[in-house]
């Protein structure tokens, strides 16, 4: 069960079994091999250890809630409802169900349902730290900022070592315009355990609001070191880096030859489009950068761009470079350019007025099931730099 509750499944998996060699007849240890099987993402094997049980005893609890887990994992999220309900039918209070119902409705937007299963998990169980939490981020889903805090509080209250009503309240906090306080929220998440990447991510945000723009990059980066794979805290920490700090800033060339490596990887494979974004990101945190521009005009070279090709190392030219490589490849494409119209014509297309389409982005916050918090603000801000 320890192995389980810490979601490593394999070692969880060997230690079920061992115990199943000493008590076969215990219906417990179906049930968890179950549930460790779910994890596991082993369906058939998971549903044949409920199935088990249910012929044995059909009206299990445990083994019904298994099989609605079950349900989730398969993306049956009806089923699974229906599981819960016929369980609320034999056992009203039930707090898993409610829980879970609370938490069906709310994804679904049903606002009525949901709050009408929250309100009796709360009259059911309100010393429940568990219910407190799930009503808390119910309520800070919703906007209901004092009421979320309410919640998460009394979580906190009746069970200190809850760390996601913790990691909760500060984002409350974040969201009040309170970011000091979510700075000592976090940093205490933190001092607990230097792995846990959501409270390096939040604490990053937390110091940009307070305008602290050394200290953001640097949590969003130890989120990075914890998770190098962590997007979502890398286009933060970025977009910090373009807000705050100048053009010629070392922080932002060094995030801009990340990109750099990143598109020449993509280039080795042949996956141009890919590395055309890389690219640009690099030259969007670094404009300056001469391997940059190089390697994405080059891109358009390849893709028969020629013109565009020549504009990018005309820029080049602007901002001083002027050594042979650059000379010799601009004097290469002239002959190439030769019969193109707007040469013939002497129009530069790159600089003719062209009819401008706004497009709005927008975030839509109730539809959101983001790990990081406020992922989709950081996203559209990302998306709008790329266009």
């Amino acid at each position: 069960e320890s192995f389980f509750s810490m979601e490593e499944y394999e070692e969880a998996l060997k230690y079920v079994k061992q115990a199943k060699k000493y008590d076969r007849f215990n219906l417990r240890l179906n049930t968890l091999e179950g549930r460790i099987r779910i994890g596991l993402n082993d369906i058939e094997g998971a549903r044949s250890q409920f199935q088990d049980v249910l012929k044995k005893e059909p009206n299990n609890l445990e083994t019904r809630f298994g099989l609605a887990e079950l349900d989730i994992a398969s993306g049956k999220t009806r089923s699974a409802a229906v599981k819960y309900m016929e369980t609320l039918v034999a056992v009203p209070q039930n707090r898993r169900a409610l829980l879970f119902l609370a938490l069906l409705h709310e994804a679904e937007g049903n606002i009525s349902a949901s709050s009408t299963y929250i309100e009796l998990a709360l009259k059911y169980h309100g010393s429940d730290a568990q219910v407190n939490l799930e009503a808390g981020r119910i309520a800070l889903s919703r906007g209901e900022l004092s009421r979320a805090e309410k919640y998460l509080l009394t979580a906190i209250a009746l069970d200190s070592d809850l760390i996601e009503a913790r990691r909760n309240l500060a984002y409350v906090f974040l969201k009040s315009d309170r970011a000091s306080k979510a700075v000592s929220v976090l940093e205490a998440l933190i001092n607990l355990n230097r792995e846990d990447v959501l409270s390096w991510f939040m604490l990053g945000l937390a110091f940009e609001r307070l305008g602290e723009t050394l200290k953001a990059i640097n949590s969003l980066s130890q989120a990075l070191r914890v998770r190098p794979d962590d997007e979502i805290s890398r286009i933060a920490m970025e977009n910090i880096a373009l807000a705050k700090l100048p053009l010629d800033d070392n922080i932002r060339k060094n995030f801009s030859d990340y990109h750099l490596k990143q598109g020449s990887l993509l280039e080795d494979k042949n996956l141009l489009d890919k590395a055309l974004y890389e690219y640009r990101r690099s030259l969007r945190l670094d404009p300056e950068s001469k391997k940059a521009r190089l390697a994405y005009a080059e891109i358009f070279r390849t893709r028969g761009f020629i013109t565009k090709f020549s504009k990018e190392l005309e820029v080049l030219k602007s901002l001083g470079y002027t050594d042979n490589i650059i000379q010799d490849s601009l004097e290469a494409t002239r002959g190439e350019r030769y019969e193109q119209v707007s040469v013939e014509w002497e129009i530069d297309q790159y600089t003719v007025e062209k009819y401008k389409l706004k497009l709005g982005v927008y975030n839509l916050i109730p539809a959101n099931r983001e790990m990081h918090p406020t992922a989709g603000e950081i996203s559209s801000h990302y998306f709008i730099d790329m266009l």
